[in-house]
């Protein structure tokens, strides 16, 4: 598998300032508008359980993990443009019982319209304000395209959902949160003979005091070989679901 493809997928980089929002002509002006749905303060912490699932078009295997990550608000400082910049640490483990292991870092800018979010020269535009369902804009506008690495994030459109209602991530109960739909976008799922086929779905849910509580990301292709038989599934799939805050 493309080491830069597989990258994305096990860590869900699903990661500038503000090009382009537009808002359907109906919002709720009662709406909630703040920026608490991802809070920054040093110290803050989220702990998730990873899910993930990689297919392999090499020798049709299918791969599945299960880990625990932890992001920690670490450190804050200013660019040159004098922007509050904050760095988001990554440390993982395996089961309860092992030690925790740094992983990486993330790279958060709040901006007084969107949240701008960096991982591995991935930037993405996680969300807008002010959080009004029904509010839409392309938070991939930065991401390179034109690498076909990263061809599938093409036209994907952020939209607010849900907006102050309860989530269950199977493992915690919030009170309020907001859903951002990121792609849902398919050919061909049944596998037919012969048919080239992908599936393609994005979507994280923040919680208010809290910050990303669920993040589900999933890509995968299929196509047949040049005789029309079909090969197996090349993708991933990646779901976090928050276990505990601070």
């Amino acid at each position: 598998m493309n080491r830069k493809f597989l990258l994305v997928g096990i860590l869900a980089i699903a990661i500038s300032s503000f090009i382009s929002s537009c808002r359907k002509q109906t919002v709720n002006n009662d709406s909630v508008q703040t920026k608490a749905y991802f809070p920054l303060e040093l110290g803050k912490y989220v702990e998730y359980r990873v899910d993930s699932t990689i297919w392999s078009s090499f020798d049709c295997s299918v791969r599945q993990t299960t880990w625990l990550l932890r992001y920690t608000v670490a450190d804050t400082f200013s660019d040159d443009s004098m922007h509050r910049s904050y760095r988001v640490e990554i440390r993982q483990r395996r089961a309860d019982s092992s030690s925790w292991q740094t992983q990486g870092n993330i790279l958060v800018t709040p901006t007084e319209t969107s949240i701008e979010y960096q991982q591995s020269n991935l930037k993405f535009i996680k969300l807008i304000f002010p959080v009004v369902d029904g509010l839409y804009w392309n938070g991939n506008s930065y991401i390179p395209t034109a690498d076909q690495d990263y061809t599938y994030f093409t036209d994907w459109t952020y939209s607010y959902a849900n907006v102050g209602q309860p989530y269950n991530t199977g493992l915690a109960n919030f009170d309020n949160t907001v859903t951002v739909n990121q792609a849902d976008k398919s050919l061909n799922t049944t596998d037919g003979p012969g048919s080239y086929s992908y599936r393609t779905y994005a979507k994280e849910v923040y919680a208010k005091n809290v910050g990303m509580i669920y993040r589900e990301l999933t890509h995968w292709v299929q196509q047949p070989d040049s005789s029309g038989v079909n090969t197996c599934r090349e993708g991933y799939s990646v779901i976090m679901r928050a276990s505990d805050h601070n």
